[in-house]
């Protein structure tokens, strides 16, 4: 899949403001969101990446069952899970780096900042890691980092390809008519077919 043809697009125009705040303010929000991504690409310490968030932050990475609150237990959670997930920040073995497709700044310094993020990895050498793209909201207050929701594309196969493999196996059995039990002379083809649509499902 071309990065720039990715399952997040249609969600990142939804975010696009209807007014567009001040130039200023936008490019600020998206400098503060791009700090924070350099520093994760940087492999910066942990405790540096928390100068980017707020006291109270509400951290979701969806790899992860529960949002992490707070600074502290942010920090922790960056020091116990490098390298499990892209904004866990990076293993010291990691060689890819984030790379921003889109940004979007929305509101102010007034009534808060969200900016939508689009990205994908990339090798050191430049070449695009495949099921990596994912986008970000942040919601930011006062400059700081207050939230954060965090989501990547399923890997290849993706579970809606393997869907239609499936169902295309059951189709073609049940459209083949030499499929026929003979049960005390009576034709009875329904079980058999659904024993062979079990078979399908658990040989994936």
């Amino acid at each position: 899949m071309a990065q720039n043809d990715n399952p997040f697009s249609a969600m990142l125009d939804i975010s696009k403001p209807q007014t567009s705040p001040s130039p200023a303010a936008a490019s600020q929000d998206e400098q503060v969101v791009k700090s924070f991504t350099n520093a994760l690409n940087s492999r910066n310490d942990p405790s540096t990446l928390m100068e980017f968030f707020a006291e109270d932050i509400d951290y979701v990475d969806t790899s992860y069952y529960n949002p992490i609150v707070g600074k502290e237990a942010l920090s922790k959670h960056f020091y116990l899970h490098a390298g499990s997930s892209v904004l866990s920040t990076f293993g010291e073995d990691y060689l890819e780096v984030i790379v921003i497709d889109n940004i979007v700044a929305t509101g102010g310094e007034d009534i808060g900042a969200k900016v939508s993020v689009i990205y994908h990895l990339t090798t050191a050498g430049g070449e695009d890691v495949p099921d990596t793209t994912a986008i970000s909201f942040y919601n930011l207050q006062q400059g700081k980092i207050a939230q954060v929701f965090d989501v990547t594309e399923p890997a290849s196969p993706k579970p809606g390809d393997g869907g239609l493999k499936l169902l295309k196996t059951v189709s073609n059995l049940i459209g083949d008519e030499s499929i026929v039990v003979k049960s005390d002379g009576v034709a009875d083809n329904t079980i058999y077919v659904v024993e062979k649509y079990s078979d399908a499902w658990n040989r994936r």
